[in-house]
C-alpha cells in the first residue's frame, strides 16, 4: 500500500510540473500564429466574451473597446507595469522642464502609417507632430461623444478655453 501511494505522489507531482512547464504550448502558440494569414486586407480578428461599443478613442466608455483600440493605437508613452516606469512608445524620449508643466517629445522617425485611402494617393507616410497636434485638438473638441476629454481638461493647460472655443 505504502508502495502504491508512493509512486501515485511522485506520477502527480510529474504532471504538476509538466503542466507548470508551458514552452511547448508558447512555441506552439507561436507557430500557429505564424501560420495564420486570412488573405484579407485591413481586418482584425480579436475575440471577445463583449461586444465592444466603438473603434474611436474619443468615445470609448466601456472595457471590451478599451481591449480592442488598445490593440491598434499606440500612445506616445506606456507606463510598465512591471517596474513602475513609463515606456517610450511612439515617442522615442521626452524632456520635462524644470517646473514639471511642460513636456517635449521627440518622436520615433521609425513609425509609419499603413497604406490607406486617407492618405494622398492611398500611400501611407511617416508619423509626425501634426499628427499629435491634430489627437489632442480632437480630444479637447466639443464633438459629440468627446468622452476622452473629461480625462485631459484638467491636466493641459488651455484644454478647457480651446473646448468652450
Amino acid at each position: 500500500m505504502k508502495k502504491l501511494s508512493y509512486y501515485t505522489t511522485i506520477i502527480i507531482v510529474f504532471l504538476i510540473l509538466q503542466a507548470c512547464n508551458n514552452e511547448s504550448t508558447k512555441k506552439k502558440d507561436v507557430d500557429q500564429q505564424q501560420d495564420v494569414n486570412t488573405g484579407q486586407d485591413n481586418v482584425l480578428d480579436f475575440v471577445s466574451l463583449e461586444k465592444y461599443q466603438t473603434l474611436d478613442p474619443i468615445k470609448v466608455l466601456d472595457f471590451s473597446s478599451v481591449q480592442v483600440i488598445s490593440q491598434i493605437n499606440e500612445c506616445l508613452v506606456r507606463f510598465d507595469e512591471d517596474n513602475l516606469s513609463i515606456k517610450p512608445m511612439l515617442a522615442s524620449f521626452w524632456e520635462v522642464d524644470p517646473s514639471g508643466l511642460s513636456y517635449t517629445f521627440h518622436l520615433n522617425k521609425e513609425v509609419f502609417f499603413h497604406d490607406n485611402a486617407c492618405f494622398e494617393g492611398g500611400k501611407g507616410r511617416s508619423f509626425n507632430a501634426s499628427d499629435v497636434v491634430f489627437t489632442f485638438k480632437r480630444i479637447c473638441s466639443p464633438a459629440e461623444g468627446n468622452y476622452g476629454y473629461s480625462l485631459f481638461k484638467e491636466l493641459i493647460v488651455g484644454a478647457q478655453d480651446f473646448y468652450e472655443g
